[in-house]
């Protein structure tokens, strides 16, 4: 007989300097990865252009939901 045991949850707070840093690493990576996709529509690669457009949109979506207030 085996139980399972529940993982542990950890409702610790983060920091809002840490929430900053976060999000200041998501945007940075988000324009670095909207970049590639401009340099990758330039060159006639529509394809790769549009999966790093994806890509850096939805980095840009999750750093606007990180609430730092």
């Amino acid at each position: 007989m085996s139980s399972a045991v529940a993982p542990t949850v950890d409702y610790t707070p983060a920091s809002t300097l840490s929430l900053r840093a976060l999000r200041a690493e998501m945007v940075q990576r988000a324009v670095c990865i909207a970049a590639r996709g401009r340099s990758c529509r330039a060159k006639g690669d529509l394809v790769r252009a549009r999966d790093f457009e994806v890509r850096a949109a939805e980095l840009m979506r999750v750093a606007r939901s990180i609430n730092v207030t």
